[in-house]
């Protein structure tokens, strides 16, 4: 990871960082390309869709990919990737580039957008500053179990909570959520 890259904060930190030159402008995105038309690319568009929506309406289309100012998410199990692994390449021809060999690579490949974005889109709201930094990231899990543990037997949580809960862990790449539900001491 270069000196420029320290500016991109990631938990848990990528295994590549590239910093590029300049911003993308997310006003300049319009349109949402799936390469291969999967459900998966289309449920990872989604997200994209609903996380942008505060910014614009990103619509779904079928562009070439040399257009400039869209998203482009490529599942492909010929990538060569690790299983869960992506790369994602933010400001090449002013476009977001995800790619994944598998469905949970695209949808980590989408935490990692959110955690670079302002955290104000997080909550539905429209943030100042509308750029993010031109950069390729390539990363996959260290380890095939990462999880958190929420205890509901001894300790009372609302329903909001449990849903935050598993959005904080799904941004941070989690993948297991240990639920322990009930409890006998006897």
């Amino acid at each position: 990871m270069n000196s420029s890259s320290n500016t991109i904060q990631i938990i848990p930190k990528p295994i590549s960082i590239t910093a590029g030159e300049g911003e993308l402008d997310l006003n300049s995105i319009t349109a949402i390309t799936l390469k291969h038309n999967s459900k998966s690319e289309e449920f990872v568009a989604q997200l994209f869709q609903n996380f942008l929506e505060p910014v614009r309406w990103i619509d779904l289309s079928r562009l070439e990919e040399t257009e400039s100012g869209q998203i482009i998410i490529d599942l492909d199990p010929e990538h060569a990737m690790p299983h869960e692994g992506y790369n994602l390449s933010i400001g090449e021809n002013q476009s977001i580039i995800l790619k994944a060999a598998s469905s949970s690579g695209l949808f980590y490949g989408f935490q990692t957008f959110r955690q670079i974005c302002d955290p104000k889109l997080d909550v539905g709201e429209r943030p100042k500053i509308l750029t993010i930094p031109n950069c390729n990231i390539v990363d996959s899990p260290r380890f095939s179990y990462r999880g958190m543990h929420l205890d509901v037997s001894r300790h009372f949580f609302d329903v909001e909570f449990v849903k935050t809960y598993i959005d904080m862990i799904a941004l941070h790449k989690m993948n297991v959520f240990h639920w322990h539900l009930t409890d006998d001491n006897g």
